[in-house]
């Protein structure tokens, strides 16, 4: 059994990079440049599947504690993803690192693991594609955008790169789009 990559938390010990203000939509309003600085996220918790334990989630990792008051918190599970939880149970996860770390904004990426058939119990499965996968892996993410909005946090969900195979490119985009 493979481990789950770092948990690590970094503070900025790199020269001090002024925070880009991006305007984030809500259903009542735009958050702009003058809005207070207290808008600005302080904790940042990155979660995912193979690209959060290495490349993508190593370089935001490096990258995010360079602005100024920031930290990140990563946690990635190779081979993991939100189809599968009788593997690795990522709400579970979410909320223990959320509890801890409280962060005010999570980036999430999975995808890579998702194109496949869903469990739903009783034997039956939810085939890739198929109105009840939609559903099913709809509402696992909204299970976990709910729990770190629960604790306050804004989510991003960083949608699958194109991939070489176009078959399996094909699957990440209809995969993005669920998500």
């Amino acid at each position: 059994a493979k481990t789950p990559a770092l948990l690590s938390t970094q503070t900025s010990t790199s020269p001090t990079v002024n925070p880009v203000k991006i305007p984030v939509r809500t259903a009542t309003q735009t958050v702009t440049q003058s809005e207070p600085k207290s808008l600005m996220k302080k904790r940042v918790l990155v979660v995912g599947a193979s690209s959060i334990q290495f490349a993508i989630g190593t370089e935001l990792e490096k990258r995010i504690p360079q602005y100024e008051g920031v930290e990140v918190l990563r946690f990635g599970k190779l081979a993991s993803g939100l189809a599968r939880p009788d593997f690795f149970d990522w709400p579970k996860q979410i909320k223990e690192l959320a509890a801890d770390f409280q962060p005010d904004l999570m980036i999430a990426n999975f995808g890579g693991n998702g194109a496949q058939s869903i469990p739903l119990g009783n034997y039956k499965q939810a085939k890739f594609r198929s109105p009840e996968w939609d559903e099913e892996y709809s509402r696992r993410v909204q299970v976990i955008v709910g729990i770190a909005q629960a604790g306050g946090a804004d989510v991003v969900f960083l949608g699958m790169p194109n991939m070489r195979s176009k078959k399996f490119a094909k699957k990440m985009r209809y995969l993005n789009k669920v998500q």
